[in-house]
Order: structure tokens, then C-alpha cells, then sequence
């Protein structure tokens, strides 16, 4: 699916939320509300690109009541959000800049300030919630 998506000149984002085993549920940010997409909260929203790999370790961490958000992105806004991006270090002198998460594990999770939300909305094409069966 990645080779798919970097012909359309798309990234893939992923964001594993809900879940029932502690301490790793997550809140449930993506959701479908009347047929439209929403991102709910104001918090950083933590979201992964193109590591469909670190995407599953949360999956099945999260236990059987997690689900997946998955979507494609035009790559010029992950490209904004990765040459925007700082270290979680620098995040107090710059707190609505994306933020790198996790950097030793991926390099494609970053933790995004709501200001980034209607912009992120705007570029996400076919979403979809995966559940677990």
C-alpha cells in the first residue's frame, strides 16, 4: 500500500485509539460524525506516517478494544509538518510547532498542536476506521 500511495503523491497516516489494556488506551480523536470526519479535543493529536509497522506494535498493545485510524495525506502537508517539526526538548520555546515523537523508533510520528487540525482534515482522503473483530 505504500508504493500505492507514494504514486498518487500521498502518505499514509495512522493512529491507533481506544484500546483495554492499561496504561496504553488512547483517547478516540478520528471520528465520523454524520458522514463527515472529525478530529475531537483540543490536545496534541499523536499520529504516525508511512510506518504501518510502529502502527500495528500500538494496535496490538492496546488490547481488543483498540481501533485503527488510517488515511491518506497529500505529502506536501506531511512535508510542512516534518519541516516544521522540533524535538519534544524544544517543545516549551515553540508549543504550536509539531512535535517528533518517539524518534528512535520512527521517523515518521509527530504529535500535532490543534492548530494544525483543519489543515490535516483538508488533506486526508479515504478515510477509515479499522476495529478489531
Amino acid at each position: 500500500m505504500a508504493n500505492e500511495s507514494t504514486a498518487m503523491n500521498k502518505s499514509r497516516l495512522y493512529r491507533v485509539q481506544g484500546g483495554g489494556v492499561k496504561p496504553n488506551i488512547s483517547k478516540f480523536r478520528f471520528v465520523f460524525r454524520n458522514s463527515k470526519l472529525e478530529i475531537v479535543g483540543k490536545d496534541r493529536l499523536h499520529i504516525t506516517f508511512d510506518d504501518v509497522e510502529r502502527a500495528i506494535e500500538f494496535y496490538i498493545k492496546r488490547g481488543d478494544k483498540a481501533e485503527l485510524f488510517t488515511a491518506n495525506i497529500n505529502k506536501s502537508f506531511l512535508d510542512k509538518i516534518k519541516s516544521e517539526a522540533v524535538k519534544q526538548n524544544k517543545a516549551k520555546k515553540y508549543p504550536t510547532r509539531p512535535q517528533i515523537d518517539d524518534p528512535t523508533k520512527t521517523k515518521g510520528s509527530f504529535g500535532l498542536h490543534e492548530s494544525y487540525f483543519e489543515e490535516l482534515l483538508e488533506n486526508i482522503s479515504n478515510p477509515q476506521i479499522i476495529k478489531k473483530q
